[in-house]
């Protein structure tokens, strides 16, 4: 899993979040240094379900969150997922552990797990749950929000202020074969 290491200040970055048909949730998170090399996270589930968490290989900063596909068995609408928990703003800057070397080969950047991911969504929010561990600390850069174990492992990811029309792109993400 992810490591939380610290929180980057988060007037330095910008962060976009975009709902698509073809990739469900793509986050991305600028930072004002030069573009970054990046290191990527993979979970997967079954084959069924994707995400891929990229991470700056100088600093260990998130820098993008890209999920194409979930299972649509671990997809699910419910009523309301709750009030939004309280946060820390900024960006979280992860521990570089699993990429002990410098990547030699275009293949060293990735890292892959599997994970029993459940993607889950309200009118307000939606949220990707990577374990189903409890989180004790979150982190908000713009819209997104981060969910730590008190392990300081990253156990769920999350947007907040769903849109109507991205509540609608992703029902129809669900929905897709």
């Amino acid at each position: 899993m992810l490591k939380l290491n610290s929180v980057a200040d988060e007037d330095r970055t910008k962060v976009s979040v975009a709902f698509d048909y073809y990739v469900t949730l793509d986050v991305s998170i600028e930072i004002s240094d030069p573009p970054p090399e990046n290191l990527y996270w993979r979970a997967l589930y079954r084959k069924r379900s994707l995400v891929e968490i990229g991470v700056d290989s100088r600093s260990g900063i998130v820098v993008s969150i890209t999920m194409p596909f979930v299972d649509r068995e671990r997809f699910e609408e419910v009523g309301d997922l709750g009030e939004l928990p309280e946060s820390t703003s900024g960006v979280p800057v992860v521990r570089l552990d699993h990429w002990k070397d410098e990547p030699r080969e275009y293949s060293d950047q990735f890292r892959d797990f599997e994970l029993p991911m459940l993607f889950r969504y309200d009118r307000a929010s939606a949220w990707l749950l990577l374990t189903e561990g409890p989180c004790s600390r979150f982190v908000r850069a713009g819209r997104v929000l981060f969910g730590f174990s008190a392990e300081e492992e990253l156990v769920r990811t999350g947007v907040a202020d769903l849109s109507s029309d991205e509540f609608q792109t992703v029902g129809e993400c669900r929905r897709k074969p």
